[in-house]
């Protein structure tokens, strides 16, 4: 649950943002970036 939290937070400051609902590769860290497209996995 905290981790949800954490990334639901990211998505509305950053355009995109995987974490560990994204895949197994980042079920322990996150990548959140500026760039153009926008993305919340």
């Amino acid at each position: 649950r905290f981790l949800r939290l954490v990334q639901e937070a990211a998505c509305d400051s950053f355009n995109t943002t995987l974490g560990p609902r994204y895949n197994a590769a980042h079920r322990d860290h996150f990548h959140v970036d500026m760039g153009l497209f926008r993305m919340c996995r």
